[in-house]
């Protein structure tokens, strides 16, 4: 809504603009407890990001990093942080990156201790990646199901099975249960 829009009478605003500075947003989820908006992206060489949506907030791409250039120079000059001229700090980063795929927050009943964590496609950790919360704080990381390779995207079933579909000529959709990982 343009009425919303904290960029609106800005010169050059635009009413689509809501936040700045995402690099390459890969997944976003709405979390079903509170509403937020919660997005994964790609970072360069390290700093992939999971960046919790705040109205006006710039994520500081691409002024600031936890990763490098592929050239191995720093990103921008090197001399600003997060924390500098107002910048917002991602949730939480990778270094390495695990290239992230899509996003969804769990809601389910075969994976009772996962209620409200985060899972993420990997696409170059391959597998899954579990991001344990509490409240908007990252507590804990796990590496699910390794051996699945480039996983695009994630989403739950009805019955509370993870559904994850590989990104390859010949991919696959896994539906992953506590007994293990099969392909449909």
């Amino acid at each position: 809504m343009p009425d919303d829009n904290p960029f609106v009478g800005q010169p050059g605003a635009q009413t689509n603009i809501w936040t700045l500075g995402h690099r390459n947003i890969q997944g976003a989820a709405i979390r079903p407890d509170t509403g937020q908006l919660w997005v994964v992206e790609h970072g360069p060489a390290g700093g992939d990001e999971l960046n919790l949506i705040e109205r006006g907030a710039n994520y500081g791409w691409p002024v600031v990093s936890y990763g490098i250039n592929y050239d191995g120079s720093p990103v921008s000059d090197g001399l600003y942080r997060h924390e500098d001229e107002g910048f917002t700090e991602p949730a939480y980063y990778w270094d390495p990156v695990i290239a992230p795929g899509g996003m969804t927050f769990y809601q389910g009943d075969m994976f009772e201790d996962w209620q409200g964590d985060i899972l993420i496609g990997g696409l170059v950790s391959g597998g899954l990646v579990r991001l344990e919360m509490e409240g908007d704080r990252v507590s804990g990381e796990e590496r699910l199901v390794t051996d699945l390779g480039r996983v695009r995207d994630v989403a739950v079933d009805r019955d509370g099975a993870v559904l994850a579909i590989t990104d390859f000529a010949d991919g696959a959709l896994w539906r992953i249960t506590p007994s293990g990982a099969a392909s449909n």
